[in-house]
C-alpha cells in the first residue's frame, strides 16, 4: 500500500467527517472560483491540524496516566496486579 493510501485511511479514521468533506470538495465539480476552493481547502487543512493536535494531547494523557498505572503496580509490590 502507498504512503498516500496510508494516510488517506488513518485520516478516515480519525477525522471521518472532515475527511469525507475533503474528498467530496475534490471530487465534486464545482462552479466556485479557485480563490474559493483554496480558501475552503485552507479551512479544511486548520481543522485537520487542530483534530491531529487534539489527538496527540490524549495520547500524551493516556501515556501519562499508563505511567502512572504503572509506577503505583510497582510501588504494591504486585507485578500481577491483582
Amino acid at each position: 500500500m502507498s504512503i498516500a493510501g496510508r494516510i488517506s485511511r488513518a485520516l478516515s479514521r480519525v477525522a471521518p467527517t472532515t475527511t469525507q468533506r475533503v474528498h467530496r470538495s475534490l471530487t465534486a465539480p464545482s462552479s466556485a472560483t479557485l480563490g474559493e476552493q483554496l480558501a475552503e481547502a485552507q479551512a479544511q487543512i486548520l481543522e485537520l491540524q487542530r483534530d491531529v493536535d487534539e489527538l496527540r494531547a490524549d495520547n500524551l494523557r493516556i501515556a501519562e496516566l499508563y505511567d502512572v498505572v504503572v509506577d503505583r503496580l510497582g510501588q504494591d509490590g504486585d507485578p500481577s496486579g491483582t
